[in-house]
């Protein structure tokens, strides 16, 4: 299995901390399959917007864009 490209966008509120397990256990099925890949993480919302005067910046776009897969939190 190739290693694929996952992009995380943890969110505001409970999401971060809905996240953290959410990598465990994609850590664990990891650690089970064999397999592997390469998690980046970029703010979005709220944080984004605070930091960047926008929800998403265009390079956290890209970086989506780019992956194989996302995981959103709210």
């Amino acid at each position: 299995m190739a290693a694929k490209k996952i992009c995380v966008f943890p969110g505001d509120g409970i999401g971060p901390e809905v996240m953290r397990e959410a990598l465990a256990v994609l850590r664990t099925v990891e650690k089970i399959s064999g397999g592997g890949g390469s998690r980046r993480r970029r703010s979005c919302w709220r944080r984004s917007y605070d930091a960047h005067g926008t929800p998403m910046t265009p390079g956290a776009l890209a970086l989506a864009m780019a992956s194989d897969a996302l995981l959103l939190g709210r």
